[in-house]
């Protein structure tokens, strides 16, 4: 007889795992039919994590592996497709990826999109401990890479296997995803402490903390070509320069803004005006235009990545991103431009993990486009942040979705746009943030997208831009329309 508790762990391996967990409290590892058959006849648990694949029918509780997730699995063809529509690499055993010793093999341990363990495998087996030996800049590819693969395929709990290039940790590419946990002292040690922590309730959001990150370029204003942001900007500060994949030895031609870090989205915003004051005084040159959005040169995409701290990663955290977050912004994208830059960037889940403990959610494009928008994004992260839990529109657990998602077609979401503003619109910080959001929400609704070919400085009001035109305010004529269509 199996007893009401928080989480099970639903394994084939019941001897080999249920004596590692019987500390945990709240916590049961079971066998997939005696989770089917303590389904019928107890309380459900509120967490079940599917670590089989022939878990026979519906489980209750919150799944931490979806169940289409699970069974994708079963079919390599299918998982291949999936990894590279989302730009994700697949390794077969017997590749050398250009080097004659070989891969390097790492193994990811994670748990819902928490990683708990990194191990490395030949061509010297030895453990890696939270990132040591591993320079940081690998160890945050490695573990954005396994996070991207888990979240893409609809799983949050699982081993994965990533092939690295020797000492070039550029581009890992998915050699394997295993069900269950990944054993060793120290992994087994941090997963438990993690699953007290999502049983206990102490995983949940304290004083969410936002950052950010937003990209810019420069073009000349009578030749229309770029101008390296490194001519201004040096490559750190509150105002940078950094590189991309695309551009030369040497050549930072993509401008940061690095506000510090504010407990509400109002006060970063404050932040990204000074630092574009800042910015404006060292570079307001009068023959230049400044430029964000979702690709200012062909090849060169632009960021707006924002940082999360004070609240843990989660699978539902960042599927939420990507519906209430990513799609009203994919949304005011041109869709050539958008399409263009998801050939490289901005693929859906795509995060980082930080070295102070959060994240940062790499998706967006650059919305220095607008203050009105900027603001509005902000607050948007700041509500998904706080809700997701509330939150339970996924969109892309459809594969369709995540296609239409890539090659820039808005029209799929148009639909369900209403959806997800309804489902923002019952989160208890809704009304709080209701004004900030009010212009994203009018554009999106009516269908309008951002100029992004013209110099951001002028909407900002910064020095060394030339005056808008007339008829370059579509937020003006996008609140028109959204007021009368909600009879305002």
């Amino acid at each position: 007889m199996v007893e009401h508790l928080a989480l099970w762990l639903v394994t084939d391996w019941v001897r080999q795992l249920a004596p590692l967990f019987s500390d945990v409290q709240g916590v049961q590892v079971l066998a997939p039919q005696e989770a089917a058959a303590a389904a019928a006849d107890h309380d459900p648990p509120r967490w079940v994590v599917h670590w089989s694949r022939r878990v026979p029918g519906p489980l209750p509780g919150q799944p931490l592996n979806s169940p289409a997730g699970v069974a994708l699995l079963g079919d390599s063809r299918r998982v291949k497709e999936r990894l590279a529509l989302n730009g994700l690499a697949v390794f077969s055993p017997g590749e050398s990826r250009g080097r004659e010793e070989g891969a390097v093999i790492y193994r990811v341990g994670v748990f819902d999109l928490q990683v708990y363990g990194v191990q490395r495998a030949g061509p010297r087996s030895s453990r890696v401990r939270d990132g040591r030996p591993l320079a940081w800049r690998r160890w945050e590819r490695i573990t954005g890479t396994a996070l991207r693969a888990l979240h893409c395929l609809g799983l949050d709990s699982a081993v994965v296997s990533l092939a690295v290039d020797g000492e070039a940790a550029r581009d890992p590419a998915v050699a394997g995803i295993r069900l269950g946990p990944m054993l060793g002292r120290q992994g087994a040690a941090k997963l438990k402490e993690l699953l007290a922590q999502r049983v206990s309730g102490q995983d949940r959001a304290g004083s969410i903390r936002l950052g950010a990150d937003p990209e810019f370029m420069l073009r000349h204003r009578d030749s229309g070509r770029m101008v390296a942001a490194s001519h201004f900007f040096s490559r750190y500060g509150a105002v940078g320069c950094d590189t991309q994949s695309g551009a030369g030895p040497g050549e930072y031609p993509v401008g940061e803004l690095r506000p510090n870090a504010r407990s509400h989205p109002d006060g970063l915003l404050r932040e990204i005006r000074r630092c574009l004051a800042l910015a404006a005084r060292q570079g307001a040159a009068g023959d230049l235009e400044w430029l964000a959005g979702a690709q200012p040169f062909n090849g060169y995409p632009t960021g707006g990545h924002i940082h999360f701290s004070g609240v843990a990663l989660s699978g539902s955290l960042l599927r939420a991103l990507d519906t209430y977050l990513a799609v009203p912004v994919f949304m005011l994208e041109p869709q050539e431009a958008a399409a263009a830059r998801r050939r490289r960037h901005g693929f859906l889940g795509d995060v980082r993990l930080k070295r102070h403990g959060g994240f940062e959610y790499r998706t967006l494009p650059s919305w220095l486009v607008d203050p009105a928008l900027t603001r509005g994004v902000l607050h948007l992260a700041w509500l998904v942040a706080r809700g997701h839990r509330r939150l339970s529109l996924h969109l892309f657990q459809d594969p369709a979705l995540q296609a239409a998602f890539y090659r820039g077609d808005q029209a799929p979401f148009r639909d369900r746009l209403g959806v997800i503003w309804d489902d923002l619109a019952r989160l208890p910080d809704f009304q709080s943030s209701r004004r900030a959001l009010a212009p994203l929400q009018a554009m999106t609704a009516a269908g309008l997208p951002w100029d992004d070919g013209r110099d951001f400085r002028a909407r900002w009001r910064l020095p060394g831009a030339a005056a808008l035109p007339a008829g370059a305010a579509p937020l003006r004529t996008a609140r028109s329309r959204w007021r009368q269509s909600a009879g305002a």
